[in-house]
């Protein structure tokens, strides 16, 4: 295969501060993302995540059918496979910590609340499992939902206060309790709208 290398360059005069080369014959999907002292790059033939000071790869995960979408939490690599299986490992240690089924497939993104994540999923499921173990806290089926949806989240929600907000693109927002799963209001924004959650803090 093409061997493609990944450099970072300085700004001010393109010296090289390191190189990590690839057997991939695709290149790195989008842009290399940043968790503090690490990134990590997302191949046809695999995930990498690497120091940014020095590109030495910290963790590897192999194979084809992959998501592109991974989150760091807490020196932990939390990533997905098409077949909705979710997994976790922890980066220091190197040692896989879980792995879940959350149905179809899973959304893009984790939101962390103290020791959990929420993790959204394209089944119209969210899920609450401890960071460490995997074990649920909590399974919200939108189909057992008062005005609830068929269809899943593609984003991870966003933890405002006691509550968190699950952004659908059919149905607009789901408000629910963050530690009881408990439906607390739908915000209807109609129909095939591309929706995001975010959150701000003012002074």
């Amino acid at each position: 295969p093409l061997t493609l290398d990944v450099k970072i360059m300085m700004l001010d005069d393109y010296t090289e501060v390191w190189m990590a080369p690839s057997d991939s014959s695709m290149m790195p999907d989008c842009i290399p993302l940043m968790y503090g002292v690490v990134m990590r790059f997302a191949y046809d033939v695999g995930l990498f995540v690497v120091y940014k000071n020095s590109g030495k790869i910290v963790h590897t995960v192999k194979g084809s059918k992959l998501e592109c979408d991974v989150s760091i939490v807490d020196n932990k690599l939390i990533y997905s496979k098409f077949n909705g299986t979710v997994s976790c490992v922890d980066l220091k240690s190197n040692k896989k910590l879980w792995s879940k089924d959350v149905g179809e497939s899973s959304g893009f993104g984790v939101t962390k609340d103290g020791n959990d994540v929420i993790l959204p999923s394209w089944s119209a499921q969210l899920f609450k499992v401890d960071l460490n173990t995997g074990k649920e806290t909590w399974k919200i089926d939108m189909e057992e939902v008062k005005n609830g949806c068929g269809s899943g989240f593609e984003e991870a929600p966003v933890i405002v206060g006691d509550n968190f907000f699950a952004p659908h693109r059919d149905e607009g927002f789901f408000a629910f309790n963050k530690d009881s799963g408990e439906l607390v209001e739908n915000i209807e924004l109609g129909s095939e709208q591309r929706v995001y959650a975010a959150s701000y803090l003012y002074k």
